[in-house]
């Protein structure tokens, strides 16, 4: 009888341990899932942060798909800590932790997740351009029309001063900041010129734009880095 019970026990341990095994191997999987799922979401939103140098463009892509779950594993252990001591305790204080941990970094992540969900389908289904979503820049066709008036002057967004027009420079305005940065420019055509950031600036190093429409209030245009993929935007002609 004591055999028996000797060989019961093991057993027992080692089923337990096989199931803790699986268990660890489904959310290891259920995780790596969600972050690809993540990264597509994620590398479909680039276009936003189309001005920016290619490895920050990588720097933000890692940063929010890597980034953003590890910020919220350390704020749902420091956030299960503080609630582990308001739980019942009839368990042990590492039990609560860990139980609370688990609903804190599953709202968590579920909160993440549903955001970016909900960024693709802006992205998807808007039709100003307003999500930046790009287009191909050789098909959008330039204004024909006088452009004169736009080659040199102060230009509005939102009412706030962005940038100011030289014959052959611009400055723009972060109106949050107050900074401002010079940036060469020559014009291509009547409708389309590129401007050159300086050295060491976050933006990329070139910059071309299209104009595509030109009022008494406002004009527009398309950016592309490349003359392949574009982006419209409009700017005001007074604030």
């Amino acid at each position: 009888m004591q055999n028996l019970d000797t060989e019961i026990i093991p057993s027992t341990v080692a089923q337990e341990r096989s199931s803790k095994r699986k268990r660890r191997t489904i959310i290891a999987i259920v995780v790596l899932l969600v972050l690809s799922v993540m990264t597509m979401l994620v590398q479909s939103m680039i276009p936003l942060m189309f001005d920016l140098v290619p490895w920050m463009e990588q720097a933000y892509y890692i940063g929010v798909t890597y980034g953003l779950p590890l910020t919220f594993l350390i704020l749902a252990l420091a956030l299960g800590a503080s609630i582990a001591l308001l739980m019942s305790k009839t368990r042990s204080y590492k039990q609560r932790w860990m139980q609370s941990f688990r609903v804190v970094y599953l709202v968590l992540m579920s909160i993440a997740f549903l955001f970016l969900v909900m960024m693709q389908i802006g992205i998807s289904i808007d039709t100003s351009g307003s999500f930046g979503k790009g287009e191909n820049y050789q098909e959008i066709a330039a204004f024909q029309g006088d452009t004169e008036d736009i080659r040199m002057g102060k230009f509005y967004l939102n009412g706030d001063l962005l940038l100011e027009r030289f014959e052959d420079y611009q400055i723009e305005y972060n109106p949050i900041t107050g900074d401002s940065t010079r940036f060469e420019l020559k014009w291509i055509s009547g409708s389309e010129y590129f401007i050159v950031a300086p050295k060491g600036h976050a933006a990329a190093d070139t910059l071309f734009v299209k104009i595509t429409d030109n009022q008494p209030a406002y004009y527009a245009f398309v950016l592309s880095l490349d003359r392949v993929q574009g982006m419209h935007g409009k700017l005001d002609k007074q604030p």
